[in-house]
């Protein structure tokens, strides 16, 4: 067993001398998708500039709110335009109104189990999905 473990020390040493290099030495291997080897930014510090329509509404997707920022709901959910692409259940795309798909966190725990038992007893949620003008319906959008 001693022989076996001093030929792998051995083979590592004269073969693949990264096994023996320090840590700093050794490459860093890339960030895993999704994750960033930079840290988060503040979500008061990022604008994301979305067009507006005729009613002073902005609109566009929601994977145009950078991957790398962070902070409390009120500061995310700023972060996202007022209407947010989607596409309805009959297939035209559309918009639908932020705040009908991101609705406020529950300010305390019996609050959060109130809101579970009505989102369960009410099943699936059916939202209006709009034209960029947010008041003309294109279809409806399930959701839950």
């Amino acid at each position: 067993m001693i022989a076996i473990a001093l030929s792998f020390a051995v083979f590592c040493a004269l073969l693949l001398p990264s096994c023996t290099d320090s840590p700093e030495n050794q490459e860093k291997a890339a960030p895993s998708p999704g994750e960033t080897s930079a840290p988060l930014r503040d979500a008061k510090d990022v604008t994301v500039p979305y067009p507006v329509n005729e009613h002073g509404n902005t609109y566009g997707s929601a994977a145009d709110v950078p991957q790398d920022v962070t902070g409390s709901y009120e500061d995310m959910h700023a972060l996202y335009p007022d209407l947010v692409s989607a596409v309805a259940t009959n297939g035209d795309t559309g918009y639908v109104w932020k705040d009908e798909i991101d609705p406020p966190p529950p300010a305390n725990p019996d609050e959060a189990v109130k809101m579970m038992e009505a989102r369960k007893a009410k099943g699936k949620t059916i939202v209006t999905v709009y034209e960029q003008d947010g008041t003309t319906v294109v279809g409806e959008l399930e959701i839950g």
